[in-house]
């Protein structure tokens, strides 16, 4: 139950115990019919007045989410004050993560000494309940907050040596919300390489499995998606992101929540082509779906800033571990 449905229930309340009051004290001559009249249109009023206060309140409460979120987007570290300044290149895709410690202020721990390693062509699900730290900590790996204690290591690179552009150009990521340009089919997948040939544009929309999709439209390559990629469905936008990711053929990918939004028989066509395509890297992928991380190699629990599981499939289904109980609890939670 949200918010409104509480106020509004707690009006629809008070607004009964009045009439029955009213009503007893009328039939027992206690109370004229003016009095009761004079009464309920000022009730009416205030509610009017108490409804408006309350959602202007809540409103806010909303914009707080977004002015964090601009806040974050300012104070994302840039190349002028990042210190690395050595060239990543990424031959093999391992990840080291030791001792890791993150706060976004100096009140709270947001991640708390995390351990975890990723060997190359590997496939690591990060799961946990919302809040738990999964997506902070895929964007430490991409350089978007800067390492306060702790090592991250990518086939023994320190990332804090390593400058923005080359991190970013050698890890790729794939979000829920694909960000889709109201241009061109070819315009928005040249943003994963932008010399990429035709024959590479086709070669990855084949990959992806949006070739026939693309030949079904007049203008075939070049035609304009929209603003958001209104004229796609969910599913269509993250074959684009696939497609997208297939050019730029990063070592590692990141996927955050990437198929949360789509319908069960999409999911499950989407990940049948990221483990065709992304079979030989190293991907970490960041999901509230058991299904989801069932497809991956090895599985990653977090809670409260903390790892505090990592175990194979194959093991996960033998034992009382702890990615059986968060995912139990929230089967309950969601029944």
């Amino acid at each position: 139950m949200n918010a409104n449905s509480v106020i509004s229930l707690i009006n629809l309340l008070i607004k009964l115990c009045l009439y029955s009051l009213s009503a007893v004290m009328v039939w027992e001559n206690t109370m004229s019919v003016g009095v009761l009249t004079v009464i309920l249109t000022f009730y009416g009023y205030l509610t009017r007045n108490v409804s408006s206060v309350s959602q202007r309140y809540l409103d806010s409460e909303n914009r707080i989410s977004y002015i964090q979120k601009i806040y974050d987007f300012l104070h994302t570290p840039t190349e002028k004050v990042w210190d690395g300044k050595d060239n990543l290149q990424v031959s093999k895709g391992k990840i080291e993560i030791s001792n890791l410690y993150f706060s976004y202020n100096d009140q709270s721990i947001t991640l708390k000494n995390i351990n975890l390693i990723s060997f190359p062509g590997e496939s690591i699900a990060l799961v946990g309940k919302s809040g738990c730290g999964k997506t902070t900590l895929a964007f430490l790996m991409l350089g978007f907050y800067k390492l306060q204690k702790g090592k991250i290591l990518i086939d023994g690179k320190s990332l804090n040596e390593c400058s923005l552009k080359s991190i970013r150009n050698q890890i790729g990521l794939v979000q829920q919300n694909v960000l889709i340009f109201s241009g061109s089919i070819r315009q928005n997948l040249l943003l994963g390489n932008i010399h990429a040939t035709e024959r590479e544009i086709w070669d990855a929309c084949k990959a992806a499995g949006i070739e026939e999709l693309i030949h079904s439209f007049p203008e075939k390559l070049d035609t304009v998606v929209g603003n958001n990629g209104i004229n796609l469905s969910g599913g269509q936008k993250q074959r684009i992101a696939i497609a997208r990711i297939y050019l730029k053929n990063p070592k590692i990918i990141i996927f955050d929540e990437a198929t949360s939004a789509l319908d069960l028989e999409t999911e499950k066509e989407v990940l049948r082509y990221w483990k065709k395509l992304f079979s030989d890297k190293t991907s970490i992928v960041i999901t509230h779906r058991k299904e989801v991380a069932l497809a991956c190699d090895r599985v990653a629990v977090m809670n409260n800033g903390e790892i505090v599981e990592v175990e194979s499939v194959d093991k996960l289904n033998q034992t009382e571990s702890a990615f059986q109980k968060l995912f139990t609890s929230e089967e309950k939670e969601n029944a």
